[in-house]
């Protein structure tokens, strides 16, 4: 009796450890309560002929890793139950609570095929919509009309079709009906082009989650009526600006304010601003939430290229000489909250993409968590070329041979580091410079030092050079060089046997 007893306990304990795991059916209900505190909350649906639900919470540095760790858990099945998946996303976001500062209701959904489960039962579609045409129909009325918390719904799909797909017709509708837009509709050919989609989507929902706030100070002499632009892209007149700020200077006593604010290239903002502080001779005007026309938002590398011009009483306009961006202009964030579900697909006719699958949706909750990571190694700092750029150097030094034959196309050409030169904010950090691209992320590269032809390495106070793939003649090529004496950064044309720091690149 007593070993029975024993084994009826044993079972009892391995029942309860599969139902707690990740990869079963997610029975315990989301919590509801009140979120005091504004960020990015997530929740993540897997499934297949069941659910796998983590509830929605809150994500950040100190909790991403149990999110990751419930993809970990996650394992492939049989059957698609796609829609009923979505129909419990969007659920799922109504029943929770709206934590404050709520901006960005989102749903990003990632599947390889067509629906078979969801119409089999009641529980999975507990609307009775009985067909799935119908059920499909139902999901893109509540995705495009419906809102939650007062917020539209931002919904994603990335579809890599799966080889048991054999209407492509319907996958390509299903992808587009779940989707809150076309722009949102992501079908890839591969999954390391769906772990590209998982992490652009991630930095722009990251990018919607952050105000950015732009101050900029102002000379206060100006005269009632001065026409004043503020240009933002190097532009060598103010004319000839496709990015700018233009209003009208008015003075009333001790305080200024800017009247006629026109927006060319932004979202539309505030058309009058009031100084909202004043030192000494300047005053401060403050633009809130600015963006540019495309929804991307002004970020700290911008302030290399703010510009103030004046309008002269000829119609032509003079630069402002002492205004200086990197000190009469300041850029804010303002964290804000987003709602966010990811739909995983868990189906066996995933295959050997599984994996794959599992590491683009860790991906999409690390970006999240930490906008810099989730690159695996490389970090995505917002430039033209889209190029990435890894966040350590290799080991030791290289003379340029050397480099080449061991890192190839991996190395940066010198188009490669000019770019990120003119692209970047700068700053030194008293033992390399600090990287800050148009997104606003970051890469530190160190002065390291370097070595000359004949063995000498010289520390990194003398000037660290870092090797391009670029060649110049037969006995020099380009290299990128930090003085950290002057604080400089330049090209130079370096002999190919010295001995320089590599850090490589890789295409977006």
């Amino acid at each position: 009796m007593r070993k029975n007893i024993s084994l009826f306990l044993c079972m009892m304990m391995f029942l309860s450890i599969v139902l707690l795991s990740g990869c079963n059916k997610e029975k315990e209900k989301d919590p509801t309560t009140s979120n005091s505190t504004e960020g990015i909350y997530l929740g993540i649906i897997g499934f297949n002929s069941e659910l796998y639900i983590k509830p929605i919470s809150l994500l950040n540095n100190s909790t991403a890793s149990s999110f990751t760790q419930f993809i970990t858990g996650l394992h492939p099945g049989n059957g698609t139950g796609l829609y009923y998946a979505d129909y419990m996303a969007l659920k799922k976001m109504s029943e929770f609570s709206a934590p404050p500062k709520l901006k960005n209701i989102a749903l990003v959904t990632f599947t390889d095929g067509l629906d078979n489960v969801s119409t089999a039962s009641s529980e999975y579609d507990p609307e009775n919509y009985g067909s799935t045409s119908a059920y499909r129909e139902a999901l893109h009325n509540k995705i495009v009309n419906e809102k939650i918390h007062g917020l539209n719904i931002s919904a994603y799909t990335i579809g890599l079709k799966g080889n048991d797909v054999s209407d492509n017709a319907v996958f390509v509708e299903t992808l587009k009906k779940l989707a809150s837009s076309d722009n949102n509709v992501f079908q890839v050919s591969n999954m390391n082009e769906a772990m590209q989609r998982f992490n652009e989507i991630a930095a722009n929902l990251y990018s919607v989650s952050v105000s950015v706030n732009l101050g900029v100070n102002v000379p206060g002499g100006y005269d009632e009526g001065q026409i004043l632009r503020f240009t933002f892209d190097n532009a060598s007149s103010a004319t000839a600006s496709n990015r700018y700020i233009e209003a009208t200077y008015s003075r009333s006593s001790n305080s200024r304010t800017l009247k006629n604010i026109k927006y060319h290239g932004f979202s539309q903002g505030s058309t009058t601003l009031s100084s909202s502080s004043s030192q000494g001779a300047y005053y401060q005007f403050q633009f809130n939430d600015l963006k540019y026309s495309d929804g991307s938002s002004v970020t700290q590398s911008d302030l290399n290229k703010i510009m103030l011009w004046k309008k002269t009483t000829t119609g032509n306009w003079d630069r402002e000489s002492e205004f200086n961006p990197a000190t009469s202009s300041t850029v804010t964030e303002d964290k804000n909250s987003a709602l966010i579900v990811l739909v995983l697909d868990c189906t066996t006719s995933l295959g050997s993409d599984f994996s794959k699958m599992q590491q683009a949706g860790k991906n999409f909750v690390n970006t999240l968590a930490n906008p810099d990571s989730g690159n695996t190694g490389y970090t995505d700092l917002g430039l033209p070329s889209r190029t990435l750029w890894k966040n350590n150097n290799e080991t030791g030094f290289y003379t340029y041979d050397e480099a080449v034959s061991q890192f190839g196309n991996r190395l940066p050409t010198k188009q490669q580091w000019e770019e990120l030169n003119a692209e970047c904010r700068w700053s030194w950090n008293g033992s390399g410079h600090k990287v800050t691209g148009p997104n606003g992320n970051s890469i530190v590269l160190p002065a390291s030092g370097d070595r000359d032809c004949d063995g000498r390495v010289y520390p990194g106070e003398y000037g660290s050079g870092y090797w391009s793939s670029t060649p110049n003649d037969s006995d020099h090529a380009w290299g990128f060089t930090i003085d950290s004496i002057y604080c400089g950064v330049y090209m130079d044309n370096y002999r190919r046997c010295s001995g320089l720091s590599v850090r490589l690149v890789q295409e977006k």
